[in-house]
């Protein structure tokens, strides 16, 4: 539309660092309208949901965020060494150690994209959407820096 053409105009990059910053600004609610109505999740995924769960939405954050990273949160994630191993514990009636290590793989200093994924995908079933975007959150960064 023309009261977007401006915004249209700018290179690929320089509109998503524009977004980015604008959805920080009292004025961000604009910055939404111009994501949802130019390719929604689709396009501006992560920082669609990054607006929803600053605005105290983690859910919509996190179930976005799944979208864009490709994480079932159908369930929990059964697959990999993490989430045998998260499996075994709780077979054995090890909640804590559980919440630990789920816990362990949010904080980590040198966060791991597969351990971050299942404690996305854990905390979601778990209905603890707080955590549940702190991972989410850390994944991004975790597959930027490669691990």
């Amino acid at each position: 539309s023309a009261a977007w053409g401006w915004m249209d105009g700018l290179p690929e990059d320089l509109r998503g660092r524009v977004l980015d910053r604008w959805v920080t600004l009292p004025s961000a609610a604009r910055a939404v309208d111009y994501m949802e109505g130019h390719g929604g999740a689709q396009v501006y995924g992560r920082q669609l949901a990054n607006y929803y769960a600053k605005q105290g939405d983690k859910e919509r954050g996190v179930r976005m965020m799944a979208e864009v990273e490709g994480i079932s949160l159908a369930g929990r994630a059964s697959g990999g060494e993490f989430a045998g191993q998260l499996a075994g514990l709780e077979a054995q009636g090890n909640a804590v150690a559980v919440r630990r290590l789920l816990k362990e793989a949010v904080e980590a200093k040198a966060p791991e994209a597969d351990r971050l994924t299942v404690a996305v995908s854990w905390y979601a079933a778990a209905g603890d959407w707080e955590m549940a975007w702190r991972a989410a959150s850390r994944l991004v960064t975790a597959k930027k820096k490669g691990q």
